[in-house]
């Protein structure tokens, strides 16, 4: 009888550690699912294609330019601004050598994919008023426009990039 029990104690042991676990993964994905819903719906999304690393040396001829994915979507400018101010509700401050401008366009680009699987939020990187800077690119339907993901601004002047890269 004492080898019965510990048999279905044995059993018993193993389906509940397997339904625990189960309901731990369940509530992981719900919060997962929960973290990366958009507060924003795009409404005006479009495929930009495959030759993005062409259209990107247009504008400017001297960067070294990497394109890691084969096809790449965009959105119109309105979708960009909301887009821009859901994240930028969940940049950190910024912090000088801990949390600067290459974590700011980095975690940008990254929140950016996450939420509305868009791929053409570039990490930039060259000079600026201020001096050598990261920064972001975004791929709407008139073409690329710099964006500072510090502050949200569109279009500042005084930037040129050096490194693109479009992932």
């Amino acid at each position: 009888m004492g080898r019965w029990r510990a048999i279905v104690i044995a059993i018993l042991s193993y389906v509940a550690g397997g339904i625990v676990a189960a309901l731990a993964v369940m509530a992981h994905e719900k919060v997962q699912r929960a973290a990366v819903k958009p507060r924003h719906e795009i409404e005006e999304e479009f495929e930009v294609g495959s030759g993005i690393a062409r259209e990107l040396r247009g504008v400017w001829p001297e960067a070294e330019i990497h394109a890691w994915d084969g096809r790449y979507w965009g959105c119109s400018m309105a979708d960009w601004e909301a887009i821009i101010a859901d994240v930028l509700r969940d940049v950190p401050v910024y912090k000088a050598e801990r949390f600067d401008c290459d974590n700011f366009a980095i975690l940008f680009s990254a929140l950016v994919a996450q939420r509305y699987q868009l791929n053409t939020c570039a990490i930039a990187i060259g000079t600026s008023p201020g001096g050598y800077h990261a920064w972001n690119l975004i791929r709407a339907e008139d073409g690329w426009h710099i964006l500072e993901p510090q502050n949200g601004r569109v279009d500042p002047a005084g930037y040129w990039c050096d490194f693109i890269l479009c992932a």
